[in-house]
């Protein structure tokens, strides 16, 4: 199916209906939010840059940079814009550390364009969450299967170095899910120097966190959740 409405820019293909392989076949949507992926075991080891796209019909698709044209696009990566994406390559989306239940996944290769579009009439969502629930969480958890989204009210903060927005630290937030629910988030690497740079804001700070693509993990009967991304 092709949509014909975006004259300006010509037809662009839905998420559904994407073709595997490299096709003549383009999408628009909006990043949601882009993050660093880095080798499980050895964190030095940068493998390229992870972002999902939100299109018209609220759907979502996981899109890939590989390492080696990481220099091509990070300057043009901006969370919120509306882009068309030409010249890619589909494959099927891993089963492990999903963060959108779309199949496929978008992958960018050498000739991959990213054109930042200004229609602002397009109609897509600034925002969409997989917010789950702590039975949903307790099922993922040591599975690596899924790294979903939590909303919880920050309770206590713990680290070193808590003043210093530099340091990269580990830093373990206690969150409640519910009334009788609590879970241990660790924040690792840049994401505990973004989150003290919070805690150091002038302005006051939230109790309220909405956590996004994070992997839950069980350790000694105690529900620790290790943060991925931003």
């Amino acid at each position: 199916t092709v949509d014909f409405s975006l004259q300006t820019i010509g037809p662009y293909v839905v998420f559904k209906d994407l073709c595997l392989g490299v096709k003549e076949q383009h999408v628009v949507g909006r990043m949601l939010k882009f993050w660093i992926i880095r080798d499980e075991t050895n964190h030095e080891d940068f493998k390229g840059i992870s972002f999902l796209l939100l299109a018209e019909k609220n759907t979502t698709i996981h899109c890939f940079i590989p390492q080696k044209l990481v220099e091509q696009f990070y300057a043009d990566l901006r969370e919120g814009k509306i882009f068309q994406i030409l010249n890619f390559e589909v494959q099927g989306c891993t089963k492990h550390h999903k963060v959108t239940n779309h199949l496929l996944v978008i992958n960018f290769i050498d000739n991959t364009s990213l054109v930042d579009v200004n229609n602002t009439w397009l109609s897509i969502a600034k925002y969409k969450f997989r917010i789950k629930s702590p039975e949903h969480l307790l099922a993922f958890a040591n599975t690596n299967i899924a790294l979903p989204d939590v909303v919880g009210e920050i309770t206590t903060v713990e680290g070193t170095n808590l003043h210093n927005s530099t340091s990269t630290d580990r830093v373990l937030v206690r969150l409640n899910l519910l009334p009788n629910v609590t879970i241990s988030l660790s924040l690792w690497g840049d994401t505990a120097s973004r989150f003290r740079g919070l805690l150091n804001t002038s302005s006051e700070v939230k109790s309220v966190a909405l956590v996004t693509v994070f992997n839950p993990t069980l350790l000694e009967g105690m529900t620790t959740f290790i943060y991925n991304s931003v």
